[in-house]
Formats: structure tokens, sequence, C-alpha cells
């Protein structure tokens, strides 16, 4: 991993990038830089969604090498809900999503805390169920456990067919090195920005038969 210059450079970036986005209230947060890119976030907010649009924030800076979200949530007195009634509405939520198997996930609270069980085909449905109740009001966190379980196999020459994938994306195929066992990816390698190894990751679960992604990548210059 690349080392940053100048840490103070980069806390000014992304606490500049912070007062940019009108999405979030950055006044209470506290920005830490180190040498090697990894960023540490303090503070209080009063959402969780809010305590993970900052930390997505802070992913798309430029020399950002990692993220320690230590920011806390304190619920206001208008939006904490009982843990029934958080369950109650969450369900609803997942009931009412598009693109989900019949058999939703399943959802408990306790003390705020949301966790998600059940099992889904598609990656992409798991991120779905998270980002779904993530935004509801009286939410301190959320554990996903949802299971991927995909219903077909995977392609015969998945590391050739995952490259070509990355070939056709901003992302430099080159510098990524993959292999794959059965529905099994593995991924080595090196990219410039948080985003990009997001995307990446997410390239990786979008194909048919993954049932699972292991990720070695790291973010440089």
């Amino acid at each position: 991993m690349t080392a940053i210059a100048d840490p103070e450079a980069l806390q000014r970036r992304i606490t500049d990038e912070l007062q940019w986005d009108l999405a979030v209230d950055s006044t209470r947060v506290q920005v830490t830089a180190a040498e090697n890119g990894a960023v540490t976030l303090d503070g209080l907010v009063h959402t969780y969604a809010e305590k993970c649009q900052l930390e997505e924030i802070v992913k798309r800076v430029r020399g950002v090498a990692g993220v320690r979200n230590r920011i806390e949530v304190r619920l206001t007195i208008g939006d904490y809900r009982t843990d029934a009634t958080l369950e109650r509405v969450l369900r609803g939520v997942l009931e009412c999503l598009a693109r989900m198997p019949p058999e939703r996930p399943r959802v408990s609270v306790a003390d705020g805390w949301v966790t998600l069980d059940g099992s889904v085909p598609c990656a992409f449905q798991k991120v779905l169920a998270e980002r779904a109740v993530r935004d509801v009001a009286g939410i301190r966190g959320i554990t996903n456990r949802i299971a991927v379980v995909p219903r077909g196999e995977a392609a015969r020459n998945l590391p050739a067919a995952l490259t070509a994938a990355l070939q056709r994306r901003a992302i430099v195929a080159d510098a990524i090195e993959v292999t794959a066992d059965a529905g099994r990816i593995t991924l080595r390698g090196t990219v410039h920005s948080w985003l990009e190894h997001d995307e990446l990751l997410e390239l990786a679960w979008s194909a048919t038969g993954v049932h699972a992604v292991e990720d070695h990548v790291v973010v440089g210059a």
C-alpha cells in the first residue's frame, strides 16, 4: 500500500468533501488521517443512515486506503422507536421490496440494533435489503447475516469472464488477479480508490453462481 506523503492534506481534502455534500451534517464529526491512508471517523450523528453515508463520502476521496467508522448514532426523541415497532416497520419494508425472493429475509431488533437473517440467490439482494432498512428512523446499527445461495452454476471459465467484465468497466483489469474454485472467487491486486475497490467486489458478486468472494485487493495511490 502506497504511503500518503501528507496526512494533513488528506484530512483537509476529506473535511472539504464532507462540507461540500449537503446530504450530511458533518459539523460534529472528527476526521483523523494516517500516513498509510487509513482514516478514522469519530463524533455524533442522529441516524444510522447518515453514519453510513459519511463513510461512503470519505471513501470516494483520493488517497483514502481504509476507513474506521467510530461515529456514534445518538437518536433524537422524535426518531426513537421501540424494538417491537422497528421489527414491524422493517418487515413491512422488506415485504414491499421488488426484486427479492418470495421468502423475505428475517429481521430482529435488540436495543435499536437490527439483525438480518435468511438467504437470497443473488448478492445484490443482500445489499438491497440492508440499504432499504437503514434509512428507517430509530436504527442504531445493522448486522447483515443474509447468506447468498446461488441457484445457477458458476461459469466454466469464471476468471476469464470476470476479467472481460473488468475491461468493460473503468477498472484497471491488468492490476487484478482473478482465481476461482467452483463458485468462490479470489481477488488480488491494487486499485486506485475505494470507489474502484467497491465496484470490483460488486462486479465479482454479480457473476452467476458465485457464493463467496475473497477480497485481497488493496487501495494504493
